[in-house]
């Protein structure tokens, strides 16, 4: 059964990118264009690992993150950003389980091997 992960970001071009590219390497993948989206997703217990923006509207990525962990506790997500993100946030108590922060913008192959990454982290 293939990998589920969850992609949240407000930008839909962002997203279609984002989700054909993953669901050629074979990966089952759902959207959300925000952190409320995400987090009403019925099948969210069956997700893998997320890939989120850090700036969504009224909930950020890392308070995305945050409410992820304490729902689905272990599951890795990384963090993409188009600004700035305090090299500390990923290590805040309460966020630990952000495993990547990746730069906006950056190439597709940077995301896939990132998601990789945190993927053969849990194995």
């Amino acid at each position: 059964m293939a990998e589920h992960v969850l992609l949240v970001d407000d930008e839909p071009n962002i997203l279609r990118v984002w989700r054909l590219e993953l669901e050629d390497r074979g990966y089952r993948v759902s959207t959300a264009a925000t952190g409320e989206d995400a987090l009403a997703l019925p099948d969210l217990a069956t997700v893998a690992a997320v890939i989120t923006d850090q700036h969504l509207p009224s909930m950020s990525g890392v308070e995305l993150a945050a409410e992820l962990a304490r729902r689905l506790p272990g599951v890795p997500v990384i963090l993409t950003t188009g600004g700035t993100l305090d090299p500390g946030t990923a290590s805040e108590p309460g966020v630990p389980h952000v495993r990547a922060v990746l730069g906006k913008p950056f190439f597709v192959s940077d995301l896939v091997e990132a998601l990789e990454g945190v993927l053969g982290a849990r194995a």
